[in-house]
């Protein structure tokens, strides 16, 4: 036991959560007039620069979302498309980051939307006149039977499927049921981007839509894979489905994905790509720098261009962008590193299912790197290069790191939520030393039913050194009731000179 008065030679505790100490987005493997708009942005809306860092990686995946892959290897290809999950407290001003940085692409959306919307009611008329003629021709050749008139409902079934709508290019969704966003696959062919700031989709994924019919489209789309759309008149297949999701969601939804099994199970959490940013509620600037004109047009231009270059052909297969030798060894080096510490006992061991897809992660991100640094005309004729991979490799070791802490929140039990709710409350009273009664008076309002739910969660924080048992004491001279235990509190929860 650790008496108050000898907080000297009180070892320091074992943080609560796996990783305390998160690293910032390395802005730096951005070219720099997305760097420049990402730090100008945080700035003004004084944001950690992780978000729209994240948001400017999701931007970018929807552009290319559908119209490139990268080619690692002879027998290995991936989509370059990214499922994004930032994971941020209410009131952090993600709304208008969000604007701010999904602005170009939205505005190309729009003008592509209004170019192509004549020649979409002038196809969408076109095959309804041949599916007319086509239906009309099928009767005829059920009734009569004869050969000629088999052959001209055939003809004329062959001319209706050739009749071709263009596809209507819609970028972006805000926020889309599984079914809604199958049939917007289907409409849109095959490629669609999800960029909210609000969790509907993951309430979504964790709620009523957790079946595994619902959960199709998420991990199809991801892959690449094939998506079959169930109608009243026919079934359907896209045949390559694919999707970027970037979200900001509150670290509570985190712990609801967490607790679904299904989610786990299929592998849709080790899908996505977290980040953890620290909270600036409390160190916010007032008076904050505005992003300068010229940043903010270089980034919208830029923006647009890639949007543009990379318009859907339904006609044409993805651009395919290649690694080169020297951009694989790097990518196969970061694995080696990666690959010793999935052993039971090392300290990624837990990850083992999200880091199975971070090679291919690895090598989509240095595809939409690539994307961002060299212009349209050399994205196919230049390799994949080593310090292109170098960056990427960066930036997974970012995830890495949050991504630790992102299961470890999924992950957390009721008994560690409540350890850290009891540190949280000794923190804001300046405890340094409570009763078992104390803590429960001032928690039970948080689900805490009774005096035994507390045992659990203190004596975790005792075997992590946080608190320690005081002797009791002395009965009173009439006996009575027997005294609550008491503890002491490390210092280090009132200093907050150690991370839990």
């Amino acid at each position: 036991m650790i008496e108050p008065d000898c907080v000297a030679d009180w070892p320091a505790p074992t943080p609560l959560r796996s990783v305390s100490q998160l690293p910032a987005f390395p802005v730096g493997v951005f070219p720099g007039w997305l760097a420049q708009m990402v730090c100008a942005t945080a700035a003004d809306v004084q944001v950690p620069q992780d978000l729209p860092a994240m948001l400017a990686l999701g931007v970018i995946s929807a552009a290319a979302t559908g119209s490139v892959e990268v080619e690692i290897r002879r027998d290995w290809t991936e989509p370059v498309h990214l499922y994004l999950a930032v994971a941020m407290a209410p009131g952090s001003a993600k709304s208008p980051v969000f604007r701010r940085m999904t602005a170009p692409v939205k505005k190309v959306a729009a003008a592509l939307r209004e170019e192509v919307q004549p020649l979409i009611q002038a196809g969408a008329a076109r095959k309804r006149i041949f599916e007319d003629i086509a239906e009309r021709a099928e009767r005829t050749a059920a009734r009569e039977a004869t050969p000629e008139a088999v052959e001209q409902a055939v003809s004329a079934r062959m001319a209706a499927d050739a009749v071709t709508v263009p596809i209507d290019p819609r970028l972006l969704v805000d926020d889309a049921t599984p079914e809604e966003l199958t049939s917007l696959l289907k409409k849109h062919g095959g490629r669609l981007a999800v960029l909210s700031d609000e969790a509907a989709i993951f309430t979504q994924m964790a709620g009523q839509y957790g079946d595994k019919a619902n959960l199709d489209v998420y991990l199809k789309a991801h892959d690449g894979g094939e998506l079959q759309v169930n109608r009243r008149e026919r079934d359907e297949t896209i045949t390559r489905a694919t999707m970027t999701i970037g979200v900001a969601v509150q670290p509570a939804v985190l712990e609801q994905l967490g607790g679904n099994a299904q989610l786990r199970g299929r592998g849709l959490t080790a899908r996505f790509l977290y980040c953890l940013p620290p909270s600036l509620v409390g160190w916010r600037e007032i008076e904050t720098p505005l992003v300068p004109g010229d940043v903010r047009a270089r980034y919208d231009e830029q923006v647009a261009a890639i949007a543009r270059a990379l318009l859907p052909d339904p006609g044409k297969p993805p651009m395919l962008l290649r690694v080169d030798a020297e951009g694989l060894a790097v990518l196969n080096d970061f694995r080696r590193q990666i690959e010793p510490r999935l052993r039971p006992d090392e300290d990624l061991a837990s990850l083992g299912g999200w880091i199975a897809k971070l090679a291919g992660h690895t090598a989509r991100i240095a595809a939409l790197l690539h994307l961002m640094y060299l212009p349209p005309e050399q994205w196919a004729t230049v390799a994949i290069g080593g310090t292109t991979m170098r960056g990427a490799v960066q930036l997974a070791w970012f995830f890495i790191h949050h991504a630790l802490a992102a299961f470890d929140v999924m992950g957390a039990d009721d008994t560690l939520r409540t350890a850290q709710r009891v540190l949280d409350w000794a923190e804001r009273k300046g405890c340094t030393r409570f009763s078992h009664r104390d803590a429960f008076d001032a928690l039970r309002n948080g689900g805490l039913r009774k005096t035994t739910d507390l045992d659990a969660p203190l004596a975790l924080l005792v075997s992590f050194g946080w608190l320690s048992p005081l002797p009791p004491p002395p009965p009173g001279p009439r006996g009575g009731r027997r005294p609550s235990r008491q503890y002491a509190v490390h210092p280090s929860v009132i200093s907050g000179s150690v991370a839990r």
